[in-house]
């Protein structure tokens, strides 16, 4: 289990050094378990610094909880009421990610401080979009070209993701009925 990662890149291979642990006892097992837990919060709060050009496959595994989350079970989203309903309207309706990215990214947090707590576990590449785009917080482009999709696949995306996150994270939410719009077949009755 990772419990250290340089902050810089090996100017020879170009890779992030990780130092490993495999404990051989239960006194080092739970030591072990307390440096991958305050490795994976430094590590969570410190993707838009040093590691904001990591790859998001190797961020997701270095964040594997190894059935621990980070936080207690009684943790839930820091979010205001006007951070909850800009969330909705960037989900359901005309928003921005820009003008919503501080509540998209607390819910994000949110999901990997409860990892090993929650029923909730979301498909690897939603997780890389959501290491990528949000936590590292990388341009459109940028994040559309390292996950290999197109910049409105991604905006697109995004938005279904958070939506998941809503509806699992935030609880009492009502969605406007002038945000749910009706498509053109079902205007026409097909």
């Amino acid at each position: 289990m990772p419990v250290h990662i340089s902050p810089e890149r090996n100017p020879i291979s170009g890779e992030y050094s990780v130092l490993l642990v495999k404990p051989i006892s239960e006194k080092a097992r739970d030591a072990a378990i307390y440096a991958n837990k305050e490795f994976r919060l430094r590590l969570l709060n410190s993707l838009q610094g040093p590691f904001h050009d990591m790859e998001p496959d190797v961020v997701r595994m270095l964040l594997t909880d190894w059935g621990q989350a980070l936080d207690p079970p009684n943790y839930g989203p820091r979010l205001t009421e006007a951070q909850a309903r800009r969330l909705i309207a960037y989900s359901w309706g005309p928003m921005t990610y820009e003008n919503t990215a501080d509540a998209i990214t607390e819910l994000v947090k949110t999901y990997y401080l409860r990892k090993g707590i929650d029923n909730i576990a979301l498909p690897q590449y939603y997780e890389e979009t959501l290491i990528c785009k949000v936590l590292q917080a990388r341009p459109w482009r940028e994040s559309a070209k390292v996950l290999g999709i197109r910049k409105s696949t991604l905006m697109l995306m995004l938005r279904e993701v958070v939506k998941v996150l809503i509806q699992y994270y935030v609880k009492y939410i009502e969605i406007p009925e002038y945000m749910i719009s009706v498509t053109k077949s079902q205007k026409r009755g097909k």
